[in-house]
């Protein structure tokens, strides 16, 4: 499931149509192509500074962290857009300047903030997961039909937002949002910290998990008291 949210929580859609976000938020020309190759930059420099954070803050909160900070940024972005296209005065007034021309830049910094968060968290995290919760002998099987998922939703992500966008306009990223609400709920409810752990105590863990049982740890720390 976290595969599907990692999708479903808009990444494709921000980064397939940055450009054409930009322009829509009222960044031209080289501005928004510009603003493109830096959210991709971004994405790179993150992933590779969250392979160092996840040792030392945890899987799980950096995901609860993620998810949390994406739902405010695609708010964000949603009042941004909102505003630029009220402030415009349209083509009866050629002349007349944008009330809310700063929301161009708001909505830029919106999605920078969100590729950073993204990748900080969901971006990454849930590819070690995959290698974690898994004993070897039903990882690769397990591995197979996860990439699989993960594909078969970016792939209903990009060929969907070309029509949310044209039916809801700039509302399409409050879908995005809530369904980062969702991941949010779920991870709270089924996924375990793995960080400094066997895979025995993970297997453990996520049965425990399921039954509504403590974790190993609180057991220990039960016992020890």
């Amino acid at each position: 499931m976290m595969m599907i949210f990692q999708n479903f929580s808009g990444i494709d859609a921000v980064m397939f149509y940055s450009t054409a976000i930009f322009r829509s938020a009222g960044l031209t020309g080289d501005t928004a192509l510009y603003a493109t190759i830096g959210v991709g930059a971004v994405n790179v420099t993150m992933t590779t500074i969250a392979l160092f954070l996840v040792e030392r803050a945890g899987r799980r909160l950096l995901m609860l962290i993620g998810f949390s900070g994406m739902v405010l940024f695609l708010i964000s972005l949603t009042i941004s857009l909102l505003l630029f296209k009220s402030g415009n005065p349209g083509a009866e007034f050629p002349n007349t300047a944008n009330t809310y021309a700063g929301a161009a830049y708001a909505s830029m910094v919106s999605v920078f903030s969100y590729v950073i968060l993204f990748a900080s968290g969901p971006g990454a995290i849930p590819w070690i997961l995959m290698s974690e919760y898994f004993a070897q002998g039903p990882r690769a099987a397990a591995a197979g039909l996860i990439a699989g998922a993960n594909r078969f939703s970016s792939l209903v992500v990009a060929l969907s937002f070309p029509y949310l966008q044209a039916a809801i306009d700039e509302y399409c990223f409050i879908i995005f949002a809530v369904l980062n609400m969702i991941a949010i709920v779920f991870i709270l409810i089924y996924i375990v910290e793995t960080k400094g752990k066997s895979t025995d105590q993970i297997q453990h863990d996520l049965r425990s998990k399921m039954r509504g049982q403590p974790s190993q740890e609180k057991e220990l720390a039960t016992y020890a008291s």
